[in-house]
């Protein structure tokens, strides 16, 4: 019979193997391994026992004997020159698709990039290409791409510089070239150094092809006549400018009915009214949400028009103290930093002309700020984040039915938050630790970083 745990055949009935044997009924099996024929000669009469020494030779034999004997398990001829020529064949693939999707993405920011400028008088823009060498045989696809987009895009920025932001693909996120001359790239070269390359990030592209936005509304519209009020940024002051234009918007015609059932708590969202907030009420306009005070308050219409020149200030101050922010970011090369923005691009400050449009729909004031209707989405927790910022002012404003506590509240804020600055990464790259900020009195005072250590201060 068999041992358990050795496997090794014993006779039946003498105990357990493992431990001691007699010397007479010993296994035969063993005495052919050297090293346990010395050990059984030790001892001519009664029992044995295996020692340390007999027992790891035991074990190695046993390790040893399948691989000695299955003659299966050894590689056969040509397998391994098999495997490596598949190992390099599938490296081969991962490359040519890698030039591929590279080759797909230049296409599409070429064809793009054309298709943003204005046709010719024949309708064609075919005209618009630059003159093209021909290139070596040997150069890739995408480096030919790759010099003529950089060609296309560098004439279309030089004729048309206002209508670079048409351009929508991010450059950011998608590879493009700095419009420096490069070396033509064979498909040999272009192989050794894919392969001698870390794997970079995954490619974000956007089209460049704008779509007009589908409604996302379909309430009745009037047509409404106002002026703009431009806003610009220069040193942190705000300047307006009043257009002398005059613009049409498309506004909601039913919106008081929607504040109806809004009021009620019913379903409203099929009118043109947006929403109402705890001063002012949104009102849908093609493609935008048009915002006035809810009119239950008895301002004036001069008090109106400043409410909402202050308030745009704001949106204007927050857009350009984010554009600083983020080349301030980019400059000491911070990463996972969170995207935000202030609805400024596209918004519109304005002003109505009186009509019979504006009387017929009941607006409650004729000044107005306009921003852009922007899509929203649930994250996997089901929950959506809109909110409303307001701005930090010293004392309450006599105009203003809201106030955000001013200094104290950023006291406040900042006594909370001190205590975890120092090991919060962002704030340990942007130096807040250490960063003095000016008075707002005193615009003499130095602005540079107090002691290694040192609270941020404010006023």
């Amino acid at each position: 019979m068999k041992c358990d745990n050795c496997h090794f055949d014993f006779p039946r009935g003498s105990g357990n193997p493992c431990a001691k044997w007699d010397a007479a009924d010993f296994p035969r099996g063993l005495i052919s391994i050297p090293g346990v024929l010395a050990q059984l000669s030790l001892a001519s009469t009664g029992e044995i026992g295996l020692s340390s020494t007999a027992s790891g030779v035991v074990d190695a034999a046993a390790g040893f004997q399948a691989m000695a004997s299955n003659t299966r398990f050894a590689p056969k001829r040509g397998q391994n020159k098999s495997l490596t020529k598949a190992t390099n064949a599938a490296a081969n693939i991962r490359i040519e698709r890698k030039d591929q999707r590279a080759t797909g993405h230049l296409r599409i920011r070429v064809s793009g990039t054309i298709g943003h400028w204005p046709p010719l008088v024949n309708g064609t823009r075919t005209g618009k290409l630059v003159t093209a060498e021909n290139a070596h045989p040997d150069t890739s696809a995408y480096s030919t791409l790759d010099n003529l987009f950089t060609a296309i895009r560098a004439q279309f920025e030089r004729e048309y510089p206002h209508a670079t932001s048409q351009l929508t693909c991010d450059d950011e996120y998608s590879p493009s070239s700095d419009g420096r001359k490069r070396k033509p790239t064979t498909a040999l070269t272009s192989t050794r150094s894919a392969k001698h390359t870390s794997a970079k990030a995954p490619v974000i592209l956007r089209s460049a092809f704008v779509r007009k936005p589908a409604n996302r509304r379909d309430p009745p519209l009037v047509q409404l006549e106002f002026v703009r009020t431009t806003a610009s940024v220069n040193s942190g002051d705000v300047s307006f400018k009043v257009s002398e234009a005059t613009e049409v918007i498309d506004v909601a015609a039913d919106w008081q009915d929607g504040k109806e059932l809004f009021d009620k708590k019913e379903p409203y969202h099929h009118t043109g009214f947006v929403g109402k907030g705890y001063t002012k009420h949104a009102i849908y306009g093609q493609e935008m949400v048009l915002t006035q005070l809810c009119g239950d308050g008895g301002e004036t219409d001069g008090t109106v028009k400043v409410l909402m020149v202050a308030e745009y200030k704001l949106l204007c101050l927050g857009d350009h103290f984010k554009q600083e922010f983020d080349m301030l970011a980019k400059e000491m090369k911070l990463k996972a930093l969170p995207n935000f923005a202030f609805n400024f691009k596209g918004s519109i400050l304005g002003t109505f002309k009186p009509n019979d449009n504006a009387k017929k729909i009941k607006l409650p004031y004729s000044h107005f700020i306009a921003t852009p209707l922007l899509p929203c989405i649930f994250d996997s927790s089901g929950c959506m984040m809109l909110f409303d910022s307001q701005a930090h002012s010293l004392n309450k404003n006599e105009f203003s039915p809201y106030w955000d506590q001013g200094e104290q509240a950023i006291k406040a804020y900042m006594d909370e938050h001190s205590g975890a600055c120092g090991t919060n990464s962002i704030c340990n790259a942007l130096g807040l630790k250490t960063v003095q900020v000016q008075p707002a009195e005193d615009k003499s005072a130095p602005c540079t970083p107090t002691k290694p250590g040192g609270p941020l201060r404010i006023g």
